[in-house]
């Protein structure tokens, strides 16, 4: 079981850059989320560093006009309590199970009592933040510059995965990309017309 987990860590943490980080999780108590259960919600502040190593889940918050807004799904290898380590601020958002999660996480009170692994869990914080601008300026041209289409298209690459079925709605879609509905569909019917994509209720399989 043990050999499982560090199995499926090695392909979310480097072992040799995190080697202290590595072996706490590797050692550290695993949880179980049902599908549709929450991992957290916007606002609470995580105790601990930890990392989803199976399932998938959904990123989202609620913006000040009550709106709700998805940011992304994500599959093994979502952190969280990493920014709260740092700040011991609440999250700004919430994450959902779309399928059962099996989490690992060590506290931070843990962490702080060993110097060496402190240092080291700075240094992986500082580089996922910097991996993740990356990804924002990426998202932010894509955003910016490029046409609906090219956008949509590569989300539903993105969301795909391995999997030539995306269980996803035009609703979900509009708030991935920050548009309207009637302008997903009116791309999404587009590419269903030529073949790139075959839509079916709350489903689409990509073609080619």
């Amino acid at each position: 079981m043990m050999s499982d987990r560090a199995e499926m860590l090695s392909s979310i943490i480097d072992k040799k850059r995190y080697p202290l980080l590595f072996h706490a999780l590797s050692h550290a108590t695993s949880i179980d989320v049902k599908e549709g259960d929450f991992l957290f919600r916007q606002g609470d502040t995580p105790n601990k560093l930890a990392v989803t190593i199976s399932g998938e889940l959904e990123v989202s918050y609620v913006d000040k006009e009550g709106n709700y807004v998805i940011i992304e799904r994500c599959s093994e290898g979502f952190w969280f309590g990493d920014a709260s380590f740092i700040d011991g601020k609440a999250l700004p958002y919430s994450t959902q199970a779309l399928s059962p999660l099996t989490v690992v996480s060590v506290s931070h009170s843990h962490i702080l009592k060993n110097i060496e692994l402190e240092n080291e869990v700075y240094r992986f914080v500082a580089h996922s933040v910097v991996a993740r601008l990356r990804i924002m300026y990426d998202k932010f041209d894509s955003m910016a510059t490029r046409p609906l289409r090219e956008r949509l298209t590569h989300r539903l690459k993105q969301l795909s995965g391995s999997e030539s079925i995306i269980h996803v709605s035009h609703d979900d879609l509009a708030s991935y990309l920050g548009v309207s509905r009637h302008k997903v569909s009116r791309v999404m019917k587009e590419l269903d017309n030529q073949g790139v994509i075959k839509q079916m209720y709350k489903k689409v399989e990509i073609m080619r």
